[in-house]
């Protein structure tokens, strides 16, 4: 056994979070965790399409749910159902700064759903946190550019690797 093969890695427990997910609930296909400003950080399962598209409808959907929240005098986003003729798009947010889409078939229980990712949050939260290092070094820094006279400042992507 060399000491690659000794290194824990670390996204262990993120990826046990998501498949019990998975395990638990017939008709999950798969789920993809996203920041909420739309960039893809992991994904678990197949969700049958590109998980940064997913990350930034994540991102969008999001959105929509805070703004409903402010009608609602609340500023807090727990989840957002998306339910379609053959199937769920589901947004949970995990923390203030990530989100969990799960895709799911029609069939689905999704009050079970629910109650599955409440009871998950907090070991997601652990997970995320343990695998942050990891992470980073995947995702890309978003650096601003510097303006011209008069422009507005703009964001670039920058790999940190």
């Amino acid at each position: 056994m060399t000491d690659e093969d000794k290194t824990p890695d670390p996204l262990t427990g993120l990826r046990s979070e998501l498949s019990v997910l998975r395990e638990r609930i017939v008709g999950v296909r798969g789920s993809v965790v996203a920041g909420v400003d739309g960039l893809y950080i992991f994904q678990e399962g197949a969700t049958g399409h590109d998980p940064h598209d997913i990350a930034a409808m994540a991102a969008a959907t999001y959105g929509i749910g805070q703004q409903a929240g402010r009608l609602l005098n609340s500023d807090t986003h727990y989840e957002t159902t998306i339910h379609c003729r053959d199937g769920y798009l589901v947004v949970y947010s995990i923390d203030d700064r990530t989100l969990l889409t799960v895709i799911a078939e029609a069939g689905i229980n999704i009050a079970r759903l629910h109650v599955e990712f409440r009871a998950s949050r907090e070991g997601l939260q652990t997970a995320l946190q343990q695998s942050v290092g990891h992470l980073a070094a995947v995702r890309p820094k978003i650096e601003p550019v510097p303006s011209r006279r008069g422009q507005k400042t703009r964001s670039t992507r920058k790999s940190t690797t």
